[in-house]
């Protein structure tokens, strides 16, 4: 295994395939263009696309997937895109605990660390459970159970944003991330602006 240094991370590059679990927010699409830069085995991209959120995410995802193709030159992906009425733990993992029987070894996730509670208790929005977990206090490992890579676990969207400014993807990859949870009455890469995710991109890149 080789490790890029980009500062704030040191991220490992497996000597083999891995699976992505995919978005088509920031934080994800970072995440795969890092890896699809190195990586020389096959990377297994995983998005669920739920019906109460307008599939939104198979969407954004194909197309970030397709823009990092471009840039990187590196084809050797898959993309697995799977549907379901709504986004549970178990839809969203469970394929990916699939891929565990196979040649893939590693899921590799995206999670990042809120902003300072100064900053998030002004949003809208009150914090999810699921948010609430990523506390910026704690020093979390990067790797559970050597199944699970989260490898900007202890950062935040700040830095997320130094990153893709440090890559200069920020005019071709960030513009077509989308990080809304509202779905209604809203075009492809609209974004609210005042959900929960929309505050927390906003107050990371100074941009939706």
């Amino acid at each position: 295994m080789k490790q890029v240094d980009y500062g704030k991370i040191k991220l490992d590059i497996p000597d083999h395939p891995i699976a992505l679990l995919h978005s088509g927010g920031v934080d994800s699409s970072l995440l795969l263009y890092m890896f699809m830069s190195h990586m020389e085995h096959r990377i297994d991209v995983y998005t669920f696309a739920s019906n109460e959120k307008g599939r939104m995410s198979a969407l954004v995802s194909s197309k970030v997937l397709e823009r990092c193709i471009q840039q990187t030159k590196n084809s050797n992906v898959r993309h697995i895109t799977n549907y379901g009425d709504s986004q549970t733990v178990e839809t969203l993992f469970g394929p990916l605990q699939e891929a565990l029987q196979t040649d893939t070894k590693l899921i590799c996730f995206a999670e990042t660390a809120n902003p300072p509670p100064e900053v998030y208790e002004s949003f809208k929005e009150p914090i999810s459970a699921i948010g609430a977990a990523r506390n910026p206090d704690e020093t979390r490992e990067l790797y559970l159970n050597k199944m699970i890579y989260r490898p900007f676990t202890n950062i935040n969207k700040q830095d997320i944003a130094e990153l893709y400014k440090q890559l200069d993807i920020i005019d071709t990859i960030f513009p077509i991330t989308r990080s809304c949870e509202v779905r209604e009455k809203l075009e492809y890469y609209d974004h609210c602006g005042e959900c929960w995710w929309c505050e927390e991109r906003n107050w990371g890149f100074s941009n939706l």
